[in-house]
């Protein structure tokens, strides 16, 4: 699950090796979609590497927390996980890894747990031990992390 933000793309691949587009979205809230042709956006990449070099760093980027995730994070406690995957998701994707963390807004704890393959009671607990301990604050659809160190920490040790 990925949450996207005002000027992230997807299709990248799609558009480099003409293959299907690996992902399916979901708008939770009204949004507008900027769409090119995957033969506009080859021409693009053809005509000025500067450019393709700009577009393909968020893509290396994105593969890498993707292939970061399923080789380290999934041998973590759920806890654990959620705590990494909480600071992940607040995080933009093509960005630095430090940093102030955004408000999850309109995400269920289903959502959340789908994210980190665990059950919706599992994450609400411990989305409710995190709350005790200061890492974040629960509103209805909506986590907000408090404490990015505390969490991160966590994440990281345990």
């Amino acid at each position: 699950m990925a949450i996207m933000r005002p000027g992230d793309w997807t299709g990248f691949l799609a558009c480099l090796d003409g293959g299907p587009h690996a992902y399916s979205g979901l708008a939770i809230e009204p949004v507008t979609v900027f769409s090119l042709r995957p033969a506009a956006v080859r021409s693009i990449f053809e005509r000025d590497v500067a450019t393709f070099r700009l577009l393909l760093a968020p893509e290396l980027a994105v593969s890498r927390k993707v292939g970061r995730y399923v080789v380290e994070d999934m041998a973590l406690p759920l806890a654990r996980r959620l705590a990494a995957r909480l600071i992940d998701l607040g995080r933009w994707a093509y960005g630095s890894s430090e940093g102030p963390i955004v408000a999850l807004d309109h995400i269920s704890q289903e959502q959340l747990a789908m994210s980190v393959h665990g059950s919706r009671q599992k994450v609400n607990k411990i989305l409710g031990d995190f709350s005790t301990r200061g890492f974040i604050e629960i509103g209805y659809g909506r986590v907000r992390v408090v404490d990015v160190a505390a969490l991160e920490h966590f994440a990281k040790h345990g």
